[in-house]
């Protein structure tokens, strides 16, 4: 109101609030990710695994079938973890370095009825995609200047939007099926809601999940239950990005939160959750990830389901590409 205005002017003329303005706490400076420090740590991590396991070794080694040279390159290893020792990274492990694919399931009878009903089904495709994009409009940093010399798939985006379009653009859009790919992104002022997340991917061929936070969190095991995914051949769930905005949102809204509803967000409870409403195969970042590794990582995912070949294969060659790629980055 005017009466308001007017006090304020005088307070401002009179040098009152100029203490509480002193008194205010400088913003903290916005986080920067230090990749050689998360590359270190990952390195102790794996490390770490391998010397408590190492008494294990041999005996993995001898339950796997003895190949020659020529055989080596077939070997394909199905994993039924523990769900305790389910988070380490077994994939990282040594005794599976020749391993060309590796798969986890949840137990023997899961994996059964996979086999199964994969034998009836068609060879796994992109054509038909449904996509889910940055679903709260998050993830709004603009992209570096452009780099001469350096390929669009290889270009460091580091907004989702902007990083998704770059994959259509460049990858999908040359294919014939593009026109088939059909999905939902949000902004700030709106965001899709849970009917339209279910009806798009009711009957999804493959469903990719390309954005910010854990994919439960986003979408919710509500929408996921009563959507019909038996047709789901595939799910990529390419999530765990997190910016300053969305780790304190996601702080914020799991302190009102039992520990029992956030554990069923978690990888091994998604996997798991997925695979009971029917998706044959599920491929999802076991820990947090970062804008350029996830663009990086499907990129290769969306080659190798065009060229063909089983997803553990497809995944196993993807993540392979990805660790050269970032290794040639860190010299260290």
């Amino acid at each position: 109101t005017k009466v308001n205005e007017e006090k304020v002017d005088k307070n401002a003329k009179s040098g009152k609030g100029k203490k509480q303005e002193a008194d205010e706490p400088e913003p903290l400076p916005k986080p920067v990710m230090d990749t050689t420090a998360v590359s270190d740590e990952w390195t102790a991590i794996v490390a770490n695994m391998e010397e408590l396991f190492r008494p294990l070794v041999g005996t993995i080694l001898e339950a796997l079938p003895h190949v020659g040279p020529e055989e080596e390159q077939l070997l394909q290893v199905l994993l039924l973890v523990d769900r305790r020792l389910a988070t380490l990274p077994w994939e990282a492990f040594s005794a599976f370095s020749s391993a060309v694919a590796i798969g986890r399931d949840f137990s023997i009878f899961t994996a059964a009825h996979r086999l199964v009903s994969r034998a009836e089904m068609l060879p796994i495709s992109v054509t038909g995609c449904k996509y889910l994009v940055d679903l709260h409009g998050e993830d709004k940093g603009p992209p570096p200047a452009p780099e001469e010399g350096r390929p669009l798939l290889q270009h460091p985006f580091r907004n989702s939007l902007l990083m998704f379009e770059a994959i259509t653009s460049a990858f999908v859009g040359a294919q014939a099926y593009a026109r088939e790919w059909t999905g939902m992104s949000g902004t700030a002022n709106m965001e899709p809601g849970e009917g339209e997340i279910e009806r798009l991917m009711s009957a999804a061929p493959t469903l990719l999940y390309f954005g910010m936070g854990r994919f439960l969190s986003y979408v919710g095991a509500r929408t996921v239950t009563r959507a019909i995914m038996e047709p789901t051949r595939l799910a990529l769930i390419l999530d765990q990005v997190r910016n300053e905005s969305v780790y304190q949102k996601q702080q914020s809204n799991d302190v009102r939160r039992t520990p029992e509803s956030i554990q069923a967000e978690q990888p091994y409870e998604t996997a798991a959750l997925l695979s009971m409403r029917g998706v044959s195969s599920v491929v999802l970042n076991q820990m947090p990830s970062i804008p350029d590794e996830n663009f990086t990582l499907l990129t290769h995912l969306l080659a190798g389901c065009a060229e063909g070949g089983t997803i553990g294969e497809i995944v196993r060659q993807a993540v392979q590409k990805l660790d050269s790629v970032f290794d040639k980055e860190d010299p260290k």
